[in-house]
């Protein structure tokens, strides 16, 4: 697969624009992110810290790499978040229609904070209205959005990310006007820092490219005025199945706020290309893809611990993804808590998918959880595993899973394993084993099977009953009770511990820890770490999906 494959990061990508996501908590950032990376939807908890996604898009032939970025709405995390303004060339600002404060604060906190913060006078800003599935409920009208975005030089659209309503446009026609822009175009352009918010996009000789919304956003009320586009291919979705929508155009799903649009100015040159094809929108997926992102936040505890994570995820040579991961950082009950998984899944993904959406669910509602945590997570799985199977009744499909898991509480690691993926630690450039894989051949769990009336027999390698490779797992029903899904726990201090690589076998099977831990100790950015894991597996040969988390830890008093 060229994406995974390639050594040259040019290779990927012709330019890295960076978006960010700002506005109140609550309003549905991330929920609007995943929806436009992953194209589900699901209600997250509020965002700890900044979390961020990559999605590489081809727009009118050119190769592009957005770095989205997903910032805490909450007061508390403001200082942590405020450095992630620089050099971004686009801005999403969200506000929710059915919270009139969210509105407000757009101008009474955000507007100040892009001020404040921004490093680039030519970012694109993009005024998001959410959730107008919710029209019953709805207290800021359409026309307060075009007024702040006329008078605030926003682009201006309504959506829903529940409904997947005008999702992608909100981040396409973003990435249109930043590739209308010379100076965003060009790397480390940072302009000269002054009143950036308020200041009017630029206006040509020939046209003014409007005081208020861009032009893609209105149009004559004879519909004479509308924007075409080039094609648009996301290239980072996994899902196995292909789908595919059209839309003629964004403006065609707004409402005018002129009675006239005024006229485009030409292209610069370098955006000649993107606007050469005039060509409803197309919007594909290629579940060949390599999805990557990852996140910066920390924890509390006798010292602070700052933390950032990194994801990749990659189908590699099989013929449908499998894996699933999770990263989920959350307050429960006033204590931050991270959460990161691998579900590695067999006889299908529904396993591994029930695990991701369920079992940190699960585990932070436990009552016990903060006071009696290794406990809580013995419970949890088992609980978890008997609530998947007892959905599966009725059903003649017998998948499973594996889940390798990290968890961060305080000044302690918790890791909790069930199967063959695996966690592993670097201490002063070490590799540290946090998980022990559970194969049928490993003397106690032999033991365990055989007093529990099962077998296991040699077939190409060795099988719980002539059929599954890993002797502990989610699901897989027919082999219950010889499969297990009760975990095996670490804990360590997190003090000491440089970085920690969870990952599902598809990697284990063509690196060792040792060679892991080599590969990516000296490199700084959690993702970057994540991807070179990926792209090492695959060009070892791997044959099995390959899913990797990177956690790495900065200590301070």
């Amino acid at each position: 697969m060229e994406s995974a494959t390639t050594s040259s990061r040019e290779a990927e990508f012709e330019y890295l624009f960076k978006l960010l996501l700002i506005g109140d908590s609550g309003v549905g950032k991330s929920t609007l992110l995943l929806s436009f990376t992953s194209d589900t939807f699901e209600d997250l908890s509020p965002t700890i810290g900044v979390d961020f996604k990559i999605k590489h898009v081809t727009l009118g032939g050119k190769k592009l790499k957005l770095a989205i970025w997903d910032t805490a709405g909450q007061e508390r995390f403001r200082t942590l978040t405020s450095s992630y303004y620089r050099g971004a060339q686009g801005i999403i600002l969200v506000y929710d229609v059915t919270r009139r404060e969210t509105f407000t604060n757009l101008s009474d906190i955000w507007a100040k904070e892009i001020d404040l913060y921004s490093t680039n006078q030519d970012c694109i800003k993009m005024l998001v209205g959410n959730k107008v599935d919710k029209e019953s409920e709805r207290t800021v009208s359409k026309k307060e959005g075009m007024d702040f975005a006329r008078e605030y030089g926003c682009l201006f659209l309504e959506c829903s990310a529940k409904a997947r309503v005008n999702v992608e446009q909100c981040f396409e026609e973003l990435v249109l006007k930043i590739l209308e822009t010379p100076s965003l175009l060009t790397e480390g352009s940072a302009g000269v820092k002054k009143n950036i918010f308020k200041q009017k996009p630029a206006e040509s000789d020939a046209a003014s490219t409007s005081g208020c919304c861009h032009p893609s956003f209105l149009y004559a009320k004879n519909n004479t005025t509308k924007r075409k586009h080039g094609n648009i291919m996301n290239t980072t979705t996994r899902d196995s199945d292909t789908t595919t929508s059209t839309t003629a155009s964004a403006a065609a799903s707004s409402e005018a706020v002129l009675e006239e649009a005024p006229p485009q100015p030409p292209p610069p040159p370098a955006a000649a290309a993107a606007s050469a094809k005039a060509e409803p929108l197309m919007f594909s997926k290629d579940p060949n893809a390599l999805e990557s992102g990852g996140g910066i936040s920390f924890l509390t505890g006798s010292r602070n611990a700052r933390f950032s994570y990194g994801f990749s995820s990659f189908k590699g040579k099989r013929p449908s993804m499998e894996d699933y991961f999770e990263a989920n950082i959350s307050d429960v009950d006033g204590q931050m808590v991270a959460f990161f998984g691998v579900f590695d899944g067999h006889g299908g993904s529904r396993t591994a998918e029930y695990l991701k959406k369920n079992l940190f669910k699960n585990l932070s509602s436990h009552p016990n959880f903060i006071k009696d945590t290794k406990a809580a997570i013995v419970e949890v799985f088992k609980q978890t595993d008997v609530d998947y199977l007892n959905e599966e009744k009725g059903y003649q499909r017998d998948a499973g899973s594996t889940a390798s898991t990290a968890l961060l509480l305080g000044d302690r690691l918790f890791v909790a394993n069930v199967g063959d993926s695996r966690v592993v630690g670097c201490r002063a450039g070490s590799a540290i084993p946090l998980s022990i894989d559970h194969k049928p051949d490993r003397s106690d769990e032999r033991q365990r099977i055989e007093e529990a009336g099962g077998f296991i027999i040699w077939a190409g390698t060795w099988r719980v009953g002539g059929v599954l490779a890993v002797s502990r797992a989610f699901g897989d029903k027919v082999l219950k009770p010889f499969v297990v899904a009760e975990p095996e726990i670490q804990e360590e201090e997190i003090e000491g511990v440089d970085f920690i690589i969870i990952a599902s076998d598809g990697l284990w099977n063509v690196i060792s820890n040792k060679d892991a831990v080599a590969l990516v100790q000296d490199i700084a950015d959690a993702e970057e770490a994540s991807r070179k894991l990926i792209q090492e597996a695959f060009a070892r040969g791997s044959s099995d999906n390959i899913t990797c988390v990177v956690v790495q830890f900065a200590i301070s008093e």
